[in-house]
């Protein structure tokens, strides 16, 4: 039998236990010459020895024989269970039979500093569901040791982030591993999550950083974390292994001894160190007809919190939605107005999960009924073991009950209790106590009123209901609470959606009107040789001063005006065909970088420009109009002959698009447009990757949410193009999702402020003269943007942003076309209320502050998207352009 070999200062040597003590204390006098001050922890200070390096092939009986000369001397450890294992079960039972109070189990999840609040929530919450599999592995044994508090990660490069997502999922302590040695790093995030930082790395087979640790002295109270791999265990033999764990014991324990260092799991430092301050919710759900009981008005009038559910009578207020089972469509029905009611308060009341509802049965159809609802907590009630904990891919936060009182009335054990909720580190753990209230219940029940009342105690224990318990473990992710108001205001939509259609088709001559208004725009502008129509102009009595320059985009605009003009029956073929064919003659191409390219703009009149610019988006607004001229209106050769004249292929480079800016190429990518034009070029096979491209890994809100996220580290979003996409090519997932979230996000400022917000690009009457507003996910507190083309700081300022803030009249168009809603409705209503200009068209915009138009002065883009939405509406929600 070999005798263990450990490296130290480059050398393997085979020792005994009784020399490998030795060599030891040799190298580095722990026992003798370790630090004894009057400002050191009472026992010591703190050691946090974590074994990490389980893999699949870990074999349980030879971690036993490590782990057992520790144990035997009741020496505390952090065991990491990492990913990868395959039949965990002998694993999960060996230790089973190890007294839980010693070894404290860590979870190992790399990913979770790269992510936002809400994906630090999902990936705890995969973490803590995977151990809650592995601990049913272990059986009756392994039933004790609860959810797991403590989490392992890498630390990632440069600021170490909060990570208070983590409890959400029962998470309350989180390691953060560093790739070399560092020194230990630690504190809490303002939700109570303790992160730990830096530590030393040893193996079985290089044990000197772990005796470094030990011999460190100084004026410090700070843990010495040692991280231990036991990825080695298979290449040491049952004697070897039980050496090198009884000599770590016994050095240890010598330490202890001398009053240097004290072991102690994560969950007890942080217990020691920062305290428990733990959140308890009591929830009291009402049978039918229960009356309410004394002890909720004791508690009330004490000032100890609580939430409500059911039907019962009395001065009770329920808070929470109660489904005893999965409902019928009348049930769904019915709970709209309830939703409805607690969503309604505007974007200022998300800042915390609104909706909870409790569930007996969590069946996954009724999970995935509830969390169409836009709920965003449903807490499982009953016997059997929560399903999930923490946040699904649904976008629903499970709390489980921690502990369920069958009714006050009934016989209550304290100590059951009290076992329910603190049993291990359980003055750590988060709890629900859901207390059913039947009609026995009115009778006092002293026993348990007064467990009930002495739940908290301010510090260690705080009283909350459930809603206030979900907002105190789920961190706000502004991104994931607007998607969930977003899901909500479409689980009530039906009902709206269908008056304000009906609606409409009783107004199709008010429609009809707007549409003739908006179509003298380009019989006015247009000039009668290029067929070009003039890009904006501003009407003063009988003089008409008028902006000469156009853009691919406004060309793209022109046509699509046209196409709805025939749609809407304002013209006929014959002049939609003389029309298209001036415009399509007009289309330039020039020489810009050596590539055959339309310029960035040219002259309505058709005055010779040169240009140095290429815009891809401009571009791509085009293409869309020439596919639908090439598909709707068996045009093909005629857009051939446009398309034969430009070297489109040659901007696109790694799949990329790319503009030219004088007369160089560079990469079109960190806009939100992107998307839009990636669509439009790919109609002519021009194949690019989209910024929105997120492969097929995820699914359902995890998918959604890890879009929103690219779109708002790309800017802002606005109607256009992704309201435009509905209209002219329908909707994309991305496009979708977006418009949604947008049209939230505008309902729910206006519930807030009392304005009307709707934000798009637009001109403007005055300097700055054109403006990009729109929105911008996740940015608070001010998340509307208005961007201009002008740098001037005078119009960086917030006063001279508010000044020109508009409603945008083509966008109250748009979105009235594509989400019927009382709000775009009444947003359509302002629009014609003031912003006609007789024998021109539509204003821009509506400045929000005064209430005012742009005066007197319209544009080719306005009007053209005000004839694509009465087009869309009147051909019945046909977008432009039908899919194959």
């Amino acid at each position: 039998m070999s005798r263990p070999r450990v490296t130290h200062q480059g050398h393997s040597v085979a020792i005994s236990r009784r020399s490998l003590l030795q060599a030891t204390l040799a190298a580095a006098p722990l026992i003798s010459g370790l630090h004894r001050h009057a400002g050191a922890a009472v026992f010591g200070r703190p050691l946090l020895l974590v074994c990490d390096g389980l893999t699949a092939g870990t074999d349980p009986r030879q971690l036993r024989t490590f782990l057992d000369p520790i144990a035997a001397m009741k020496l505390k450890l952090g065991l990491v269970l990492g990913g990868g294992a395959q039949d965990r079960a002998p694993l999960a039972a060996a230790c089973a039979e190890i007294d839980p109070d010693l070894i404290e189990w860590i979870i190992e999840q790399p990913s979770i500093p790269d992510d936002s609040a809400y994906f630090q929530m999902r990936q705890a919450s995969i973490a803590q569901n995977g151990f809650a599999a592995f601990r049913a592995l272990g059986g009756a044994d392994a039933a004790n040791w609860g959810n797991c508090l403590t989490l392992t990660c890498r630390q990632p490069m440069g600021a170490v982030p909060a990570l208070n997502g983590v409890r959400a999922a029962g998470f309350r302590n989180v390691l953060l591993r560093p790739a070399v040695d560092t020194r230990i790093d630690c504190w809490t995030t303002d939700n109570g999550v303790l992160q730990l930082i830096g530590g030393r790395r040893a193996s079985l087979s290089y044990l000197e950083p772990f005796f470094a640790a030990l011999g460190e002295t100084g004026e410090t109270t700070d843990p010495l974390l040692v991280y231990l791999a036991l990825d080695e265990l298979a290449a040491f033999s049952a004697t070897t292994l039980n050496t090198i764990g009884g000599t770590l014991a016994e050095l240890i324990a010598a330490s202890m001894d001398d009053g240097a260092i004290w072991p102690m799991r994560p969950s007890e430092f942080h217990l020691e160190r920062y305290g428990a301050a733990r959140l308890l919710g009591l929830h009291f759900e009402f049978a039918a007809g229960a009356t309410v009981p004394p002890i909720m008005k004791t508690l009330a009038a004490v000032g100890v919190p609580f939430s409500v559910s059911g039907a019962g009578d009395g001065d009770a207020a329920a808070a929470c939605l109660r489904l005893p089972g999965m409902p019928t469509e009348a049930d769904w029905r019915s709970l709209r107005t309830v939703l409805v009611g607690d969503l309604g308060a505007g974007l200022e009341g998300l800042a915390a999960p609104q909706t909870c509802i409790l569930s007996e049965s969590q069946a996954p159809d009724l999970v995935a009924a509830i969390a169409k609802t836009g709920a965003a907590v449903v807490a499982s009630t009953g016997t059997a073991p929560a399903q999930t904990i923490g946040m699904d891919d649904a976008g629903l936060l499970h709390i489980p009950a921690s502990l369920e009182l069958g009714g006050l009335a009934t016989a209550f054990e304290p100590r059951r209790a009290d076992v329910a909720l603190y049993h291990g580190n359980g003055r750590l753990r988060d709890g629900l106590i859901v207390v059913q209230v039947n009609a026995a219940s009115a009778r006092p029940t002293p026993l348990a009123d007064n467990w009930l009342l002495n739940l908290t105690d301010g510090e260690e224990s705080i009283a909350v209901g459930l809603p206030a318990l979900a907002r105190g473990i789920a961190p706000v992710d502004p991104v994931f609470a607007l998607l969930k108001r977003a899901t909500a205001e479409a689980f009530v939509d039906e009902a709206q959606t269908e008056a304000a259609e009906a609606a409409e088709a009783a107004e199709r001559d008010r429609l009809l009107e707007d549409a003739q208004l908006a179509w003298h725009y380009f019989e006015r502008l247009s000039d009668r040789r290029t067929g070009l129509v003039l890009s904006s102009a501003q009407a003063d009595g009988t003089n008409l001063t008028a902006y000469p320059l156009v853009t691919m985009w406004e060309i793209g605009s022109q046509i699509l005006a046209t196409l709805s003009a025939l749609r809407i029956g304002l013209i006929d073929e014959p002049a939609f065909s003389a029309q298209i064919a001036r415009l399509l003659k007009s289309i330039p191409a020039g020489k810009i970088d050596g590539m055959r390219l339309p310029q960035a703009s040219v002259s309505a009149h058709g005055e010779a420009q040169a240009g140095s610019r290429f815009s891809a988006s401009d571009t791509g607004r085009l293409l869309v109009a020439l596919k639908v001229l090439e598909q709707e209106f068996d045009m093909k050769k005629e857009v051939a002959r446009v398309l034969g004249r430009w070297d489109l292929p040659k901007i696109i480079a790694g799949r990329r698009l790319h503009n030219v800016e004088n007369g160089r190429l560079t990469e079109y990518a960190n806009s939100n447009y992107v998307d839009y034009t990636a669509r439009a070029f790919a109609l002519f096979g021009l194949e690019t990757q989209s910024p929105y491209d997120i492969g097929t890994a995820e699914t359902g809100t995890d998918r959604q949410m890890r879009l929103l996220n690219k779109v708002a580290d790309l800017g802002p979003i606005a109607t256009e193009p992704h309201v435009l996409e509905a209209l002219e090519l329908g909707h994309s997932e991305a496009s979708r999702l977006i418009a949604e979230l947008l049209f939230t996000a505008q309902l729910g400022a206006a519930e807030a402020t009392g304005k009307l917000f709707c934000v798009s690009e637009a001109p403007l009457d005055r300097a700055p003269w054109f403006t990009y507003q729109g929105f911008r996910l996740g940015k608070d507190p001010e998340p509307w943007t208005v961007d201009t083309k002008l740098h001037s700081p005078a119009y960086q300022a917030e006063a001279a942003r508010a000044a020109v803030r508009l409603i945008s009249t083509k966008g109250a168009f748009a979105w009235a076309a594509v989400r019927p809603h009382p709000y775009s409705s009444k947003l359509l209503a302002t629009v014609r209320a003031h912003a006609r200009i007789p024998d021109l068209g539509f204003a821009s915009g509506i400045y929000a502050a005064t209430g005012k138009a742009t005066r007197n002065y319209s544009d080719t883009n306005t009007n053209a998207v005000i004839l694509e939405s009465i087009a869309y509406v009147l051909s019945g929600r046909r977008p432009a352009l039908k899919p194959l």
